[in-house]
């Protein structure tokens, strides 16, 4: 059962051809994030546990640690350690991958040295941090 549109309106009426006893017995419901899904969900099934589907999880986890990585490339290259901005710059690839799939034979293909990335998929796998790999001053 499906209905087309976004929003409030179509997942309202997805509410309505389900019916009340049916809605009833949702005990949980994957969104993504627009604020109409939820709304309706909390009119239409106020018992279900709403869960944001996984994909809008990972985008906003991922924005939000781009902008933090940014921020401190760009303290970095303020005070005027431009070599440790290149390897943290270069290290990026690895922090959007699983260090498992980081290997000796497959290193990042967008950096410049193979180095930082291994290091940083080495650190992690050992339960390091970013600031062990280059301590902020």
């Amino acid at each position: 059962m499906g209905v087309e549109g976004a929003g409030e309106k179509a997942a309202d009426t997805f509410f309505e051809e389900l019916g009340a006893e049916r809605s009833a017995k949702v005990r949980a419901i994957s969104l993504d994030m627009g604020p109409g899904y939820a709304k309706s969900a909390r009119k239409h099934a106020p018992q279900a546990r709403i869960c944001i589907d996984s994909y809008h999880v990972v985008a906003l986890a991922t924005k939000a640690l781009d902008e933090v990585r940014r921020d401190y490339w760009n303290e970095l290259r303020a005070l005027g350690d431009q070599r440790a901005a290149r390897r943290f710059k270069d290290a990026r690839w690895a922090l959007l991958k699983n260090p498992e799939n980081l290997t000796e034979a497959r290193p990042p293909p967008t950096a410049s040295s193979n180095a930082p990335a291994r290091g940083l998929a080495r650190l992690h796998a050992e339960g390091g941090t970013q600031s062990d790999l280059h301590p902020r001053p």
